[in-house]
Order: C-alpha cells, then sequence, then structure tokens
C-alpha cells in the first residue's frame, strides 16, 4: 500500500512540474505572439490565444499542400519541356544526317570517257551539240 501511495504521489509531482514548464512555454509564446487577453483571468487565455490559432494552423496547412503540389506540376512541365527539347534535337540531328546532300562524282561512262578525252587533249562534243 505505501509503494502504491508512493507511487502515485511521484506520478502527481512529475504532472505538477510538467503543467508548470508547460505554463511556462505557454506565456513566452504569448509574449512572443504579442498577446495581449482581452480578460484577466489566467485560464481564459489560452481559449484566446487557440481560437484565431486553429483556423490559421488548418489554412497554412491547406495552402501548404497546394503550394506543393503547384511546385511538382512545375518541376513535372520542366521535366517534360526538357524531354521533348532533347528529342526535337536528336528528331533534328537524324534529319540533318538523313537530308546532307552528297556531292556526287560522275562515275558513268560519259563521266570516263570525257576524262580520258580531256587527258588526250581533246574535247568531247557535249550532248544535244550539232
Amino acid at each position: 500500500m505505501t509503494t502504491f501511495l508512493q507511487k502515485a504521489h511521484q506520478e502527481q509531482k512529475e504532472q505538477e512540474e510538467n503543467l508548470e514548464e508547460t505554463r511556462i512555454k505557454f506565456l513566452e509564446t504569448k509574449e512572443y505572439f504579442l498577446l495581449q487577453p482581452k480578460s484577466k483571468n489566467e485560464s481564459e487565455w489560452p481559449k484566446e490565444l487557440f481560437t484565431p490559432w486553429v483556423p490559421f494552423c488548418n489554412d497554412f496547412k491547406n495552402i501548404w499542400k497546394k503550394e506543393v503540389q503547384r511546385k511538382i506540376k512545375l518541376d513535372l512541365e520542366a521535366a517534360r519541356k526538357k524531354v521533348k527539347d532533347l528529342q526535337e534535337a536528336k528528331k533534328s540531328s537524324v534529319m540533318s544526317e538523313v537530308v546532307k546532300v552528297r556531292t556526287s562524282k560522275p562515275s558513268g561512262l560519259k563521266a570516263k570517257m570525257t576524262k580520258r578525252m580531256q587527258q588526250l587533249g581533246q574535247s568531247f562534243p557535249s550532248p544535244g551539240a550539232p
């Protein structure tokens, strides 16, 4: 029985210390936010602080979620744009390789005969000339 009472007394003492510590922190918070209580009763001060505080926290939470979603959306758009730009760059480089025009070297019989005649000093008549 005595151990039960000692344990209960110890727990009560701890709870009172926690209560006093919480009271001090509340007063520090009140001073930090420059709260001027309307009532003289200290027991009503938490109600005066938390009445506007709870809606503020809820609004902040909702706005924070929306901002996070907006940032994710912007990052996604930037990533999509980057992928699109890379695909276009790759496509244009492939197209430029495909569209490259080679200078063809005459390799037919007529070109060989013309070259041979020029080496011999004779001119080969152009087609369609009389």
